[in-house]
């Protein structure tokens, strides 16, 4: 079915091309398309006339080509969604039981744990979904809306067997997508983002979690009478418009701005349904009298004005009238009289004759309220910690505590702080700073203490190192008066190994133990996988991120505190990606709670949260790792101390490794600089954020996503497996390792995962980008790729028992050998035209050869799937 879905649409692409450019570029297409299918079966000949027929392009040609690939692309992504969707949907019209669903987990802890453990993870089960706005979205949203558009299209239909006016409406769309451009003017504005994140919530997510609450409500009735499924099981939040990490557009005015805009889409779809459930209940009076508790809030209404028309219209239908009104104030409503109002409208409708009908509508608006609430997700707000120490120190200048913060040791800050903090507590504070780095910090916190609670999430401090930085915003909170979770970020090597040390440190301060304490000394820990894998390489830094939460595990035994995780992960395998189930159940004993906070970066969301039936997959697949590494956590199960002695002599073998090249040799950097599209990337305005901190050599200095990005696009992938196979080869017995991987679901999902990272690196594409260094270290440093490349596939296939990667994901496998030969075209045509950028003096033509590059860099990422 599904190679049908994609020949149909191919064969539409290939009118869409003739018709608007032309015979010449469909059959340059075409051409290239062939020439890149026999290069890809190791045909030397059509690999020398792909790469002829590519340097003889001109940049217009070369556009259009590249342009042809992207959509086919886009296109190709939509059919396998569409399968995907079909197959979910026959699954369960079959009854199937889904691998990694809730049902299956359901099953499994039925089976495995008594029944007071299994009211306790039901009971305390507490999943937040954190949408970001990292720049690794290439995609416009006008992008996303015809591909949305077209995917909603091709939903019921059936490939093969289409109805008569599809493909006409579908080629009106094709042309749309031929004819949009993909790239940016300018940078989006942090407001747009905001927008394209509650686009999830409006086409999706607002029908998707509150369906997959229905389903998981039934599955409980069904085996688990009387449990009860916590209020909060699965909520979201977002850090688009409160993330001000490195953006210096994200101030007071944009954080409330982007509340609004949250307030408004979820009061939006929640009068949506009122208006909906009132044309439901429009029983006249004389058919069905009105419940007298119903005249004081109609005569509330009746003094507005604005209400009246709705009043006076439907005067002998009451129930209409009360909920129509509700309905038109909801956007101005406190969620309280929200509440407080339709429980009174259900109450008069409880004791009717009609009641046993209606009661799902209203059902379905309850649940509207507690998941979304009036605010959709919870806004975050993020800050680097050097940023508080700035403005701490203008504070303590201006209010003569102190002149030299900046200065001072931890020990003696901590000291100046915990004083500050007293002082605080035990006087009033109305102050007024005059700095604009005091009122950069103070003045959003400000703002925000005018909003609803639930509207706000946490305060995560970027780079957190010392107890210091806590007590920081510790300060600021009080000075805003405002109550919100503080949680440290740890993200780099060495915040990540000092991690007990500074939470030891904070735990001991009387003010901030006073100040968890009225959250039931509850603290959320955020750990970052992207700077670490930078610093140390993906296995190293994997096993950080684990011993740092082992360690701080064991730690809040003696600190008497509840420590809860916040995972900071990325859409790549580099930045922490892969199957979010397997990674919750890989976490270390004492850490697979049923409260967790997971992130959803750049590209994620729109490969995951705008189907409605993906969604629900996905997010069932979370709450499915959820529970069953809840029960794992019940069952005791720990790993062997002989895994952990192993897998640290692997971490620091891998780590040497890495940093041998990446940090030590002194031309790593400008080697990466000159094969990798990355001065183009920084030109994609593909996020409001600033893509890099500083200019630099040093990767220390480089964000995480744009690093991770550039190597994927030249197909060396590097980020997400380079010195894994050193580490695994350190010296450790085949024997031990093949234990390891069957027993211990953390280094098995290491592997596991590695695979996809390892299957979408081609070398032999990749060597093509070598051209364009011109170091006398080019050749050492691709022997070095190259040879720490294969024995990591030879050391991942003798532990995991396979011939070929990916040998168990026939299905992911199979997809990725299907595109690589339209990927191809879009690595020759990016190499050339690095090449040719490099050369040209002419200003006009190179800019045009930027948009051409930053097209194929838009097509690499929709055909490979990722960016950074």
């Amino acid at each position: 079915m599904i190679a049908a879905e994609i020949r149909f649409l191919g064969e539409i692409l290939g009118e869409v091309i003739r018709e608007i450019s032309g015979e010449k570029i469909y059959r340059l297409e075409e051409r290239i398309r062939h020439l890149s299918k026999k290069a890809r079966s190791k045909d030397r000949v059509a690999q020398k006339k792909l790469t002829e027929v590519i340097s003889d392009l001109s940049t217009a040609d070369a556009y259009e080509i590249a342009l042809a690939f992207t959509v086919y692309f886009e296109l190709i992504n939509i059919a396998e969604e569409n399968h995907r969707i079909r197959l979910l949907k026959r699954r369960s019209k079959n009854r199937q039981l889904a691998k990694e669903s809730i049902e299956e987990a359901l099953k499994i802890i039925k089976r495995t744990l008594k029944p007071s453990q299994i009211t306790e993870i039901l009971g305390e089960l507490d999943i937040q979904i954190v949408f970001t706005a990292h720049p690794t979205e290439s995609k416009r949203r006008t992008i996303l809306s015809k591909i949305h558009r077209i995917s909603m299209l091709l939903e019921d239909e059936t490939p093969g067997d289409y109805s008569k006016t599809l493909p006409d409406k579908i080629k009106k769309e094709v042309t749309s997508l031929w004819l949009t451009s993909r790239h940016r003017l300018k940078r989006p504005e942090v407001i747009d983002e905001v927008k394209t994140g509650l686009w999830y919530f409006s086409n999706c997510l607002f029908d998707a979690l509150p369906d997959l609450e229905i389903e998981f409500k039934g599955l409980l009735s069904k085996s688990f009478k009387g449990q009860k499924l916590s209020p909060t099981w699965l909520h979201f939040g977002s850090w688009i418009g409160g993330d001000r990490d490195g953006h210096p557009d994200v101030g007071a005015e944009v954080t409330v701005q982007s509340l609004n805009l949250h307030h408004e889409a979820a009061s939006y779809r929640l009068a949506y349904e009122l208006r909906k459930l009132a044309s439901l209940i429009s029983f006249s009076s004389d058919r069905e009298p009105p419940d007298p508790r119903l005249n004081p809030i109609l005569g509330y209404w009746q003094k507005d004005g604005s209400l009246r028309k709705i009043l006076d219209r439907y005067s002998q239908e009451p129930y209409r009238a009360a909920t129509l009104c509700l309905a038109a104030t909801c956007h101005i409503l406190k969620r309280s009289q929200i509440v407080e109002n339709f429980r009174i409208i259900q109450s008069c409708l409880e004791e009717s004759r009609v009641w046993p009908t209606i009661q799902s509508e209203f059902e379905n608006i309850w649940r509207l309220i507690r998941l979304f609430g009036l605010h959709a997700a919870a806004l975050d707000i993020r800050q680097e910690s050097s940023v508080h120490e700035e403005a701490m120190n203008e504070i303590l200048r201006e209010l003569k505590i102190n002149d030299n913060y900046i200065d001072l040791s931890e020990s003696e800050r901590e000291k100046v702080l915990g004083d500050f903090l007293i002082q605080l507590d035990t006087k009033e504070n109305d102050f007024e700073f005059k700095s604009t780095k005091i009122s950069d910090v103070i003045e959003p916190l400000k703002r925000l203490s005018r909003f609803d609670s639930e509207s706000i999430g946490q305060y995560i401090i970027s780079m957190t190192c010392a107890a210091s930085d806590m007590l920081e915003v510790l300060c600021f909170l009080k000075i805003a008066k405002i109550r919100m979770p503080i949680t440290p970020l740890f993200e780099t090597r060495q915040d990540l190994e000092n991690s007990v040390a500074t939470l030891s440190s904070i735990f001991s301060n009387s003010s901030y133990r006073d100040f968890l304490a009225q959250s039931g000394n509850d603290q959320w820990v955020m750990l970052g996988y992207s700077d670490s894998n930078k610093d140390v390489g993906y296995l190293s830094s994997n096993w950080l991120v684990y011993q740092a939460q082992a360690r701080i595990s064991e730690a809040s035994k003696a600190w008497k505190v509840k420590i809860h995780y916040f995972h900071g992960r990325g859409g790549t395998i580099a930045r922490g990606g892969g199957p979010a189930a397997r990674a919750i159940m890989a976490q270390p004993i004492g850490l697979r709670e049923p409260k967790i906070r997971i992130t959803e970066q750049g590209e994620i969301l729109s490969s995951r949260y705008h189907r409605i039936e993906i969604a629900k997959r996905v997010l069932g697949q979370i709450v499915y790792g959820t529970m069953i590494g809840s029960a794992l956590e019940r069952k005791g199960i720990r790993p062997n101390q002989e895994y952990l002695k192993a897998l640290e002599k692997m971490s620091v073998a891998a780590a040497q490794k890495y940093e041998s090249f990446i940090k030590q040799e002194p031309k790593s950097i400008e080697f990466w600089k000159a094969i990798t599209p990355i001065e183009f990337i920084k030109g994609l305005n593909i996020g409001s954020r600033p893509s890099s901190r500083r200019p630099t050599n040093k990767v220390e200095d480089l964000r995480a996503i744009p690093w991770v990005f550039s190597w994927s696009q030249t197909r060396f992938g590097l980020p997400g497996w380079f010195g894994l196979g050193t580490g695994l080869n350190c010296g450790l017995k085949l024997s031990q390792l093949k234990r390891m991987y069957k027993s211990w679901p953390f280094f098995r999902s290491l592997l596991d995962n590695v695979q996809l990272s390892l299957r979408k690196t081609d070398l032999g594409i990749a060597e093509m980008y070598l051209s364009l260094s011109g170091l006398s270290e080019t050749q050492k440093f691709w022997k070095l790729i190259r040879e720490e490349y294969e024995l990591t596939i030879r050391m991942v296939l003798l532990i995991s028992d396979q011939k070929i990667l990916l040998e168990k994901e026939k299905v992911l496998s199979r997809s990725i050998e299907l595109r690589n030969p339209y990927i191809d075209p879009l690595n020759f045509i990016q190499v050339d035209f690095m090449r040719r950028y490099r050369e040209e003096l002419d200003e006009s033509e190179k800019v045009k050869i930027a948009r051409l590059i930053q097209l194929s860099i838009a097509g690499l990422s929709a055909g490979l799937r990722n960016t950074g």
